[in-house]
């Protein structure tokens, strides 16, 4: 199973890739050079998260909501 974590901190790629074992490729942004960086303009971690999921599932084909 894939896992694109919106992120371009290797150390925090390499941690998931860790926590989720060998059936998932975790893969992050430096991937995509593309994708634009997101504001972070939240006042939560969780807020951030959800800009930042949500902004780059619009970026990348088969990832958006509009179903």
């Amino acid at each position: 199973m894939q896992l694109i974590v919106a992120t371009r901190n290797a150390h925090k790629t390499r941690e998931i890739q860790r926590i989720l074992g060998p059936d998932f490729a975790v893969r992050d942004l430096s991937a995509y050079p593309e994708i634009s960086e997101t504001v972070e303009s939240g006042k939560s971690f969780e807020e951030n998260a959800m800009l930042k999921a949500i902004a780059v599932s619009k970026q990348l084909p088969g990832l958006d909501d509009r179903g």
